[in-house]
């Protein structure tokens, strides 16, 4: 099944010794300013409020945004890099994936990926299956703005449309199977049997790795293999 073959080619490129040492930092950036970040956010929400509505007081409204800031600002360098390593190492050249978490090279994916969420949103509130249907034809968006900053928001969009007419389900499943396996892992296996034990974060941290890095380096590699029968 090709899903199951591409997930297993992206595994073995995410493990690969030199684009681990490319992105050993943004990955520590992005794990631990997103997870250290979730928690402190949790921590100082108020939850005093007699009413939902009170939930959102100047105080939430406030960690809220700080929060959706940090989250979108890491996750996008971290993408930007990963899309910098990947093809540094396809070229055999040299790349600094930390400039990729410069705030102007993070906004400017961020616009496409906005672009693409309220794309995705409008089609959900539409019986679900044409927002399914928008995520999996702008799947590759983001990941084509990083590579090529010469693209608009829309020119992503619509260079990402006519790659994902070719085998584009077969992608988005195995992205879909990797997500649900992670989540499984989590909830049968990481928190039943890690949640006290020292190697929760050694584990946590393996599986985020494949969590954040695999859908990326699936999305480059069928891209490659896709884009020329397009």
């Amino acid at each position: 099944m090709l899903s199951l073959k591409l997930l297993k080619i992206s595994l073995r490129e995410i493990f690969s010794l030199r684009l681990i040492k490319l992105m050993i930092i943004p990955f520590l950036i992005y794990y631990f300013a997103d997870n250290f970040g979730e928690n402190a956010f949790i921590r100082k929400l108020d939850f005093s409020g007699e009413s939902f509505g009170s939930f959102f007081n100047n105080q939430n409204l406030a960690l809220i945004v700080k929060f959706y800031l940090l989250h979108n600002f890491v996750e996008y360098g971290f993408i930007g890099a990963m899309v910098s390593g990947l093809k540094a190492i396809k070229e055999s050249s040299k790349v600094n994936p930390i400039v990729f978490f410069d705030p102007r090279k993070v906004f400017r994916l961020f616009k496409v990926a906005f672009l693409d969420g309220l794309m995705i949103s409008l089609g959900l509130l539409c019986l679900v299956i044409p927002g399914i249907m928008v995520d999996k034809r702008n799947q590759y968006c983001v990941l084509l703005a990083a590579e090529d900053k010469s693209l608009k928001p829309f020119e992503a969009i619509q260079k990402s449309k006519k790659i994902s007419l070719n085998k584009g389900w077969y992608v988005y499943i195995s992205i879909l199977l990797l997500v649900m396996s992670d989540q499984l892992f989590s909830e049968i296996i990481m928190k039943p049997l890690f949640s006290t034990n020292f190697l929760f974060y050694p584990i946590h941290l393996l599986s985020k790795w494949i969590l954040f890095a695999c859908p990326i380096t699936l999305l480059f590699i069928s891209k490659e293999k896709f884009q020329s029968k397009t």
